[in-house]
Protein backbone atom coordinates (compact mmCIF):
# COMPACT_ATOMS: atom_id res chain seq x y z
CA UNK A 1 0.00 0.00 0.00
CA UNK A 2 1.83 3.35 -1.25
CA UNK A 3 2.17 6.25 1.83
CA UNK A 4 0.21 9.01 1.68
CA UNK A 5 1.92 12.28 0.37
CA UNK A 6 3.54 14.10 3.10
CA UNK A 7 1.89 17.93 2.76
CA UNK A 8 5.45 19.45 4.55
CA UNK A 9 7.37 17.56 1.92
CA UNK A 10 5.41 19.20 -0.99
CA UNK A 11 5.78 22.38 0.53
CA UNK A 12 9.88 22.39 0.42
CA UNK A 13 9.46 20.65 -3.06
CA UNK A 14 7.47 23.67 -4.24
CA UNK A 15 9.68 26.07 -2.86
CA UNK A 16 12.74 24.04 -3.83
CA UNK A 17 10.69 24.32 -7.75
CA UNK A 18 10.24 28.09 -7.64
CA UNK A 19 13.69 28.85 -6.80
CA UNK A 20 14.80 26.41 -10.10
CA UNK A 21 12.64 27.75 -12.29
CA UNK A 22 12.76 31.22 -11.39
CA UNK A 23 16.41 30.97 -12.18
CA UNK A 24 17.26 28.37 -14.93
CA UNK A 25 13.09 28.46 -16.39
CA UNK A 26 11.14 25.30 -17.22
CA UNK A 27 13.36 23.75 -20.01
CA UNK A 28 16.76 24.27 -18.24
CA UNK A 29 15.03 23.07 -14.96
CA UNK A 30 15.86 19.66 -12.97
CA UNK A 31 14.23 17.55 -11.36
CA UNK A 32 16.72 15.88 -9.57
CA UNK A 33 18.16 19.40 -8.31
CA UNK A 34 14.86 20.56 -7.17
CA UNK A 35 14.95 17.69 -4.97
CA UNK A 36 18.29 18.17 -4.20
CA UNK A 37 17.41 22.06 -3.20
CA UNK A 38 14.46 20.53 -1.27
CA UNK A 39 16.63 18.03 0.57
CA UNK A 40 15.06 15.20 -0.47
CA UNK A 41 14.89 12.16 -2.81
CA UNK A 42 14.04 12.31 -6.48
CA UNK A 43 11.24 9.86 -5.89
CA UNK A 44 9.22 11.74 -3.47
CA UNK A 45 8.96 14.51 -6.01
CA UNK A 46 6.36 11.92 -7.76
CA UNK A 47 4.54 11.45 -4.70
CA UNK A 48 3.30 14.67 -5.08
CA UNK A 49 4.14 15.66 -9.21
CA UNK A 50 3.79 13.54 -12.13
CA UNK A 51 6.06 15.63 -13.94
CA UNK A 52 8.20 19.14 -13.73
CA UNK A 53 5.62 20.85 -16.41
CA UNK A 54 2.77 19.58 -13.70
CA UNK A 55 4.94 21.39 -10.70
CA UNK A 56 5.65 24.67 -12.54
CA UNK A 57 1.99 24.72 -13.77
CA UNK A 58 0.88 24.21 -9.91
CA UNK A 59 3.11 27.08 -8.94
CA UNK A 60 2.19 29.32 -11.62
CA UNK A 61 -1.46 28.44 -11.13
CA UNK A 62 -1.02 28.90 -7.06
CA UNK A 63 0.72 32.44 -7.15
CA UNK A 64 -1.77 33.91 -10.16
CA UNK A 65 -4.71 32.75 -7.32
CA UNK A 66 -2.75 34.15 -4.64
CA UNK A 67 -2.90 37.50 -6.39
CA UNK A 68 -6.46 37.85 -7.30
CA UNK A 69 -7.07 36.72 -3.89
CA UNK A 70 -5.09 39.78 -2.30
CA UNK A 71 -6.80 42.38 -5.36
CA UNK A 72 -9.89 41.63 -3.67
CA UNK A 73 -9.60 44.06 -1.45
CA UNK A 74 -10.40 46.50 -3.62
CA UNK A 75 -14.08 45.08 -3.28
CA UNK A 76 -14.43 46.88 0.21
CA UNK A 77 -14.04 50.04 -0.93
CA UNK A 78 -17.18 51.09 -2.79
CA UNK A 79 -19.20 52.50 -0.35
CA UNK A 80 -15.97 55.11 0.95
CA UNK A 81 -16.23 58.85 0.11
CA UNK A 82 -13.18 60.55 -2.12
CA UNK A 83 -10.65 61.28 0.59
CA UNK A 84 -11.55 58.11 2.55
CA UNK A 85 -10.58 56.37 -0.28
CA UNK A 86 -7.27 57.76 -1.34
CA UNK A 87 -5.91 55.94 1.68
CA UNK A 88 -7.64 53.28 1.32
CA UNK A 89 -6.58 52.37 -2.53
CA UNK A 90 -3.35 52.81 -1.57
CA UNK A 91 -3.69 50.41 1.26
CA UNK A 92 -4.54 48.08 -1.48
CA UNK A 93 -2.04 49.01 -4.00
CA UNK A 94 0.53 48.54 -0.86
CA UNK A 95 -0.73 44.83 -0.44
CA UNK A 96 -1.02 43.93 -3.94
CA UNK A 97 2.57 45.65 -4.25
CA UNK A 98 4.00 43.71 -1.31
CA UNK A 99 2.63 40.23 -2.94
CA UNK A 100 4.14 40.61 -6.05
CA UNK A 101 7.44 42.05 -4.21
CA UNK A 102 7.62 39.04 -1.36
CA UNK A 103 6.28 36.37 -4.83
CA UNK A 104 9.34 37.43 -7.12
CA UNK A 105 10.39 33.68 -7.84
CA UNK A 106 7.13 32.90 -8.81
CA UNK A 107 6.01 36.45 -11.13
CA UNK A 108 9.47 35.41 -12.32
CA UNK A 109 8.52 32.46 -13.75
CA UNK A 110 5.21 33.56 -14.94
CA UNK A 111 6.62 36.73 -16.79
CA UNK A 112 9.65 35.23 -18.10
CA UNK A 113 10.04 31.60 -17.86
CA UNK A 114 6.23 30.23 -19.95
CA UNK A 115 7.64 31.10 -23.62
CA UNK A 116 8.23 28.25 -26.34
CA UNK A 117 7.40 25.74 -23.27
CA UNK A 118 4.59 23.42 -22.65
CA UNK A 119 3.03 25.86 -20.52
CA UNK A 120 3.29 28.67 -22.74
CA UNK A 121 -0.36 29.77 -22.38
CA UNK A 122 -0.26 30.59 -18.75
CA UNK A 123 1.27 33.63 -19.24
CA UNK A 124 -1.60 35.01 -21.85
CA UNK A 125 -4.14 33.54 -18.93
CA UNK A 126 -1.68 35.43 -16.07
CA UNK A 127 -2.36 38.59 -18.34
CA UNK A 128 -6.29 37.51 -19.28
CA UNK A 129 -7.35 37.31 -15.33
CA UNK A 130 -6.34 40.41 -14.75
CA UNK A 131 -7.61 42.30 -17.52
CA UNK A 132 -11.28 40.71 -16.63
CA UNK A 133 -10.71 41.55 -13.05
CA UNK A 134 -10.23 44.72 -14.00
CA UNK A 135 -13.09 45.07 -16.17
CA UNK A 136 -15.26 43.37 -13.90
CA UNK A 137 -14.19 46.13 -10.97
CA UNK A 138 -14.44 48.53 -12.56
CA UNK A 139 -17.95 47.77 -14.09
CA UNK A 140 -19.13 47.50 -10.83
CA UNK A 141 -17.68 50.56 -9.57
CA UNK A 142 -18.67 52.72 -11.99
CA UNK A 143 -22.41 51.09 -11.63
CA UNK A 144 -22.23 51.86 -7.58
CA UNK A 145 -19.81 54.55 -6.50
CA UNK A 146 -20.63 56.90 -9.24
CA UNK A 147 -17.23 58.13 -9.39
CA UNK A 148 -16.32 56.94 -13.40
CA UNK A 149 -17.11 59.33 -15.89
CA UNK A 150 -19.95 57.93 -18.18
CA UNK A 151 -17.67 57.97 -20.81
CA UNK A 152 -15.04 55.39 -19.26
CA UNK A 153 -15.12 52.32 -21.38
CA UNK A 154 -14.46 49.69 -19.26
CA UNK A 155 -12.43 47.52 -21.52
CA UNK A 156 -10.34 50.57 -22.54
CA UNK A 157 -9.91 51.40 -18.72
CA UNK A 158 -9.39 47.42 -17.60
CA UNK A 159 -6.45 47.64 -20.76
CA UNK A 160 -4.66 50.26 -19.20
CA UNK A 161 -4.79 49.08 -15.98
CA UNK A 162 -3.79 45.65 -16.70
CA UNK A 163 -0.30 47.17 -19.31
CA UNK A 164 0.24 49.62 -16.39
CA UNK A 165 0.26 45.77 -13.82
CA UNK A 166 2.25 43.97 -16.59
CA UNK A 167 4.96 46.53 -16.64
CA UNK A 168 5.10 46.91 -12.93
CA UNK A 169 5.65 43.50 -12.46
CA UNK A 170 8.53 43.29 -15.18
CA UNK A 171 10.32 46.00 -13.60
CA UNK A 172 9.74 44.13 -9.89
CA UNK A 173 11.31 40.82 -11.88
CA UNK A 174 14.44 43.01 -13.51
CA UNK A 175 14.96 44.67 -9.82
CA UNK A 176 17.86 43.53 -7.53
CA UNK A 177 16.20 46.17 -5.25
CA UNK A 178 12.61 47.21 -3.64
CA UNK A 179 10.96 49.91 -5.81
CA UNK A 180 9.51 52.72 -3.97
CA UNK A 181 6.09 51.52 -4.58
CA UNK A 182 4.16 53.75 -2.91
CA UNK A 183 5.72 56.59 -4.60
CA UNK A 184 4.63 54.76 -7.98
CA UNK A 185 0.96 54.32 -7.04
CA UNK A 186 0.96 57.78 -6.22
CA UNK A 187 2.10 58.99 -9.67
CA UNK A 188 -0.09 56.15 -11.55
CA UNK A 189 -3.33 57.77 -9.40
CA UNK A 190 -3.20 60.96 -10.10
CA UNK A 191 -2.65 60.04 -13.88
CA UNK A 192 -5.81 57.70 -13.39
CA UNK A 193 -8.07 60.53 -11.60
CA UNK A 194 -7.04 63.09 -14.18
CA UNK A 195 -8.83 61.50 -16.66
CA UNK A 196 -11.09 58.86 -15.60
CA UNK A 197 -13.32 60.16 -13.30
CA UNK A 198 -16.13 62.68 -13.26
CA UNK A 199 -14.31 66.40 -13.12
CA UNK A 200 -16.17 67.14 -9.01
CA UNK A 201 -14.74 63.43 -8.08
CA UNK A 202 -11.27 63.99 -10.11
CA UNK A 203 -10.55 66.84 -8.00
CA UNK A 204 -11.55 65.62 -4.78
CA UNK A 205 -8.98 62.84 -5.57
CA UNK A 206 -6.35 64.35 -6.51
CA UNK A 207 -6.49 67.19 -3.49
CA UNK A 208 -6.28 63.69 -1.58
CA UNK A 209 -3.53 62.39 -3.56
CA UNK A 210 -1.68 65.55 -2.98
CA UNK A 211 -2.60 65.22 1.18
CA UNK A 212 -1.70 61.75 1.23
CA UNK A 213 1.62 62.51 -0.78
CA UNK A 214 2.80 65.10 1.82
CA UNK A 215 2.93 62.42 4.28
CA UNK A 216 4.51 59.98 2.83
Amino acid sequence: MARPANPNLQGALIEAGRLEFATKGLAEARIEDITRRAGVSKGAFYLHFESKEAMFEHIARDFVDGLLRVMNCFDSLQTLEPRELVPAILNCDDQVSEYLWEHRPALRIVMEGLPSTACSGLGDQFVGALESYMRATIVRHKETMEVFSPDTDPDVAALLLTGAIVMFCRRIVRSDDKPDFRKSSIALRKILYGGMFRPEVGRALLDALQAQEAHS
